[in-house]
């Protein structure tokens, strides 16, 4: 029997927070399985949803979430890809076929929007294309990275940036989730890299990963380039803050790469010098580091595994589902890097 209702996290306006809401669930379309979700993770691009930084939200009351871990509960029909028990991966990044028709929930009598993919609710109807099996005996509460965080830091320099970094002088900008698994990852690529924020509490775990130190508070472009003795050959922003990503381009040497990871502001510009461009600098952008989950999870899953007890020390922290507000609070807050909901 098809579970009737689901506990979501809607957001119904962006005054910062959620609330939690009963809903009913509707009939499975072609395409859509429902998972029972185990644990899902906030980004970034939540925080900006539920502050209203991305601008009119024309979809209020919606669903929220795109990383997560669960089981399939039910499919539309035997002629799914998958099966009820299937242990999956949750996530925005999908495979190339086509989404099928939006779910449409209901509090009494309120229709709630949907999406492609929600996992801030115990039970969600997700389109196939975003979901995907796993097998492995880690933690679930790691396994939401495998949906967003992991896929949109590494798989810049797997599958964006194909070069040898082991001479290059390597910058991430802003070390939130995406900054410090990207650190992570270079430090065995590369001895010159380069963490830079302006939070004492990252910056003191920029050091634990094995990076060089920046704190870019209240120091101009000369002063950086001196600490760093000559520009990057690569700058990776992932602070979606207008003055970062123009400063990372400012330090980039002649045909140096930019690439950016986040999002500004809705209705902010950034300001760059088109003489820049014809010495050789280039901006490339990442959506979702060029990922396809097929090929891909089996690489970013044993990433995951040799990283693990530093994501547990200092990257996860651990909410209960009916605390999801406090996490929200302590993200936009800067108090936790990547908050993981148990649902």
């Amino acid at each position: 029997m098809m579970k009737s209702n689901s506990i979501a996290a809607v957001l119904k306006d962006n005054s910062g927070k959620v609330n939690l809401t009963s809903l009913s669930i509707p009939k499975l379309n072609k395409g859509q399985v429902l998972v029972k979700i185990l644990f899902s993770g906030i980004c970034g691009s939540q925080i900006n949803e539920i502050v209203g930084r991305k601008g009119e939200d024309k979809y209020l009351p919606h669903t929220l979430g795109h990383e997560a871990v669960g089981f399939v509960v039910k499919t539309f029909n035997k002629s799914s890809n998958f099966k009820k028990g299937d242990k999956v991966i949750l996530s925005w990044i999908k495979s190339k076929k086509k989404d099928p028709k939006f779910p449409k929930y209901l509090s009494k009598k309120t229709i709630i929007n949907s999406g492609p993919i929600s996992t801030f609710m115990n039970y969600s109807i997700v389109s196939e294309n975003r979901v995907f099996k796993i097998k492995s005996n880690i933690e679930n509460h790691f396994l939401p990275l495998l949906g967003c965080a992991i896929p949109s830091s590494i798989g810049v320099f797997k599958n964006i940036i194909k070069q040898n970094l082991k001479k290059k002088k390597i910058g991430i900008f802003g070390c939130g989730g995406l900054g410090l698994i990207s650190l992570c990852y270079l430090k065995s690529k590369s001895k010159m890299v380069y963490g830079f924020d302006i939070n004492k509490k990252k910056l003191e775990i920029i050091k634990k990963t094995g990076a060089n130190i920046i704190n870019v508070k209240n120091k101009n472009i000369k002063t950086i380039l001196d600490e760093l003795n000559g520009p990057l050959d690569l700058a990776v922003d992932t602070s979606g803050s207008k003055k970062s990503i123009e400063n990372a381009f400012k330090l980039l040497k002649k045909n140096g790469i930019l690439v950016i990871s986040s999002n500004i502001e809705n209705n902010k510009k950034i300001l760059l010098d088109p003489f820049e461009f014809i010495k050789g600098k280039k901006i490339i952008g990442n959506w979702g580091g060029n990922t396809n989950m097929t090929r891909d999870l089996p690489f970013y899953l044993k990433f995951l595994i040799k990283e693990k007890k530093f994501f547990k020390r200092h990257i996860l922290r651990i909410y209960n589902f009916k605390n999801i507000n406090n996490a929200i609070k302590d993200m936009i807050n800067g108090n936790v890097v990547r908050p993981i909901i148990k649902l």
